[in-house]
């Protein structure tokens, strides 16, 4: 589980690029897709981001390196592909699954 810090309200939410379940932020830019995916658990401690989480909650800014902002850059059109791609693997899974029941729908009624 990824572990994130809001940048918006500083509360602890599941997932970078998710919606905060306190606030209802939900970044949609590079550049805020980028500062929240390096304020998870994949740069920094639980203590470190919970220390991020309290300098956010008492309004402090928080400074982001350059260079670590280039490195970890997210493109929102590589991001909106990927997830495209991830929807049609979900939907070809879930159509397998739907066919499968049916058949064996079909299969136990024909047996009957």
């Amino acid at each position: 589980m990824t572990v994130a810090v809001c940048l918006n309200c500083g509360e602890l939410k599941h997932g970078a690029f998710n919606p905060c379940l306190s606030c209802g932020y939900e970044p949609n830019d590079e550049e805020s897709l980028t500062k929240h995916l390096l304020v998870t658990d994949h740069y920094h401690t639980r203590e470190t981001l919970e220390a991020i989480s309290e300098r956010v909650k008492a309004g402090e800014p928080i400074t982001f390196d350059p260079d670590a902002l280039k490195a970890a850059w997210v493109s929102k059109a590589q991001l909106d592909a990927q997830m495209r791609q991830l929807n049609r693997g979900c939907l070809a899974v879930l159509a397998a699954i739907i066919a499968i029941a049916v058949i064996g729908v079909l299969v136990y009624v024909r047996s009957r």
